[in-house]
C-alpha cells in the first residue's frame, strides 16, 4: 500500500517539481546576516530587504527562525550558506572574548565550514577590535571588507551582491 502512494508522489514529483516548501528547504541560502542587535538590526533590516530584492535568499534571525532549538537552527543556517556577512558597528567585537557570545560561535561556524566570509565595516567601527580577537577567530581579520557608505546605500548592496554572487 505505501509502495503505491509513492509511485504516485513520485510521478507528481516528476511532472510539476517538488512542493514549493521541499524546493525552499532545498535552496542554498545566498547570505547569513550576522550582527550585533545594538548598532546593527537596522542595517541588517536594510541590507536584507535590499538583497531579497535582487532575488538573494537572506537568513536574518528574526524572521528566518522557526520553532525549535535557535542554536541548531543557526549553525546548520550557516553551514547552508553561500556568504557569512558579519556587520561590524562599533563594539560588535567586545564580547567575542567569551566562548558562548553568539558572534563568536557564528564567526568560528563560518570560518570551519569554509565559507564565503564578507566583514561589512560601518561608520565608527575601530578596526582595531579585530587585532584582540580570540585564536579560533582571529582570521577574521584576514578578510577584504566592505564599507558602508549611507550616502551610497544602494551602491553598497549592489557591491554586496556581485560579491555574494562570486564564486
Amino acid at each position: 500500500m505505501i509502495g503505491r502512494y509513492q509511485k504516485i508522489i513520485n510521478i507528481i514529483k516528476s511532472l510539476y517539481g517538488s512542493p514549493a516548501s521541499e524546493r525552499r528547504i532545498l535552496r542554498k541560502i545566498d547570505a547569513f546576516l550576522s550582527y550585533r542587535r545594538s548598532g546593527g538590526i537596522e542595517i541588517a533590516w536594510a541590507l536584507k530587504t535590499l538583497l531579497e530584492k535582487k532575488n538573494k535568499k537572506v537568513f536574518l534571525d528574526y524572521d528566518s527562525l522557526k520553532s525549535g532549538k535557535f542554536n541548531i537552527q543557526i549553525l546548520e543556517s550557516i553551514k547552508k550558506s553561500k556568504t557569512f556577512i558579519i556587520i561590524l558597528s562599533p563594539g560588535s567585537l567586545s564580547r567575542c572574548c567569551n566562548e558562548d557570545d553568539w558572534i563568536r560561535q557564528e564567526i568560528k561556524a563560518a570560518l570551519s565550514h569554509n565559507i564565503k566570509i564578507l566583514p561589512l565595516f560601518t561608520d565608527g567601527f575601530d578596526y582595531k577590535d579585530l587585532i584582540n580577537l580570540p585564536e579560533e577567530i582571529k582570521e577574521l581579520a584576514n578578510f577584504q571588507g566592505i564599507t558602508l557608505n549611507y550616502e551610497y546605500l544602494y551602491a553598497t548592496v549592489e557591491k554586496v551582491s556581485k560579491y555574494i554572487e562570486e564564486t
